[in-house]
């Protein structure tokens, strides 16, 4: 009786169960959704007026599919509250809402890569010009950390290209936020 395919078959069962039992419990990717929510601070730079600091929120959504669980696709909302003062010593309130799409990419079993694009919009409130609408597009980019396979830490960096009708309003943002599979 030949014993390899024997040999060869037991040898394949304990890699199987070894790299299994040292996978057990690390962050390796896998499919489904992911919800979350994010806390943001934005400096928005109009021409019109003094910089403005803002604090915001978001929520976001991703969807992994099971062919490819390293790949993702995710949306993400967020509204920022900001408060500042004109030149002229007038006090001024901006509020700012965003909406992006993104890609996903695991690149290890605890740190994934993302990129986004979207749209902006920014109402300000101003004493002396009334309402100023800027409208324009943001993108980001950001890093996630996963320390087991339903919880994830997330950060992105994102930059708005704001146009109102005196020129531009241009805006950053940095946003961190905490991610859960269920």
């Amino acid at each position: 009786m030949n014993a390899a395919p024997f040999i060869i078959s037991s040898a394949l069962v304990i890699a199987t169960t070894s790299a299994a039992m040292a996978c057990e419990g690390c962050a390796a990717p896998q499919a489904g959704f992911t919800i979350g929510g994010t806390a943001s601070t934005t400096t928005i730079d109009p021409q019109t007026t003094t910089d403005f600091d803002a604090t915001g929120f978001g929520v976001l959504a991703r969807y992994t599919h099971p062919l490819s669980a390293r790949i993702g696709v995710y949306g993400q909302l967020d509204y920022q509250f900001l408060d500042g003062k004109s030149p002229t010593g007038n006090t001024e309130t901006k509020n700012g809402q965003s909406v992006a799409v993104g890609l996903h990419l695991q690149a290890a079993d605890q740190v994934s890569l993302r990129a986004s694009a979207g749209r902006a919009f920014v109402n300000s409130k101003h004493v002396t010009l009334g309402d100023v609408e800027a409208n324009g597009t943001v993108i980001g980019l950001g890093l996630g950390y996963h320390w087991d396979q339903s919880s994830a830490i997330v950060g992105e960096y994102r930059t708005f290209n704001l146009d109102d009708r005196f020129g531009n309003a241009d805006a950053t943002s940095f946003a961190i936020g905490y991610e859960y599979r269920f």
